[in-house]
């Protein structure tokens, strides 16, 4: 019997550590990585993978794992605060709390 509860208590120990021991890795962009501004307002990762960005004052940002791109635009700097991004079939979506909606 001593041999069963031990068993189990060592196997119970081993499942514990294996349960908890997940590894999340996170890793900060800033201006030595190429990030424009840091005020970043809305996040969204479409399906081919790129990551876009949207801010405070630089509009919209891609990230493709490699290198940052800011989106071009020749609208006023106000127009340049995206709140929100979504993705509607092959159109990526954004808003302007001043100025309304676009689409890439």
């Amino acid at each position: 019997m001593k041999a069963t509860l031990r068993t189990l208590c060592f196997l119970l120990i081993i499942l514990c550590n294996q349960a908890i021991a997940q590894l999340y890795t996170f890793k900060n962009f800033g201006h030595k990585e190429g990030l424009s501004i840091a005020n970043v307002t809305a996040i969204l990762q479409n399906e081919q993978g790129t990551i876009w960005l949207g801010t405070d004052g630089a509009g919209m940002i891609s990230y493709d794992g490699y290198s940052f791109k800011e989106l071009p635009t020749n609208r006023s700097n106000k127009d340049n605060l995206v709140s929100s991004i979504f993705q509607k079939g092959d159109h990526l979506i954004f808003s302007s709390i001043y100025k309304g909606l676009y689409h890439v």
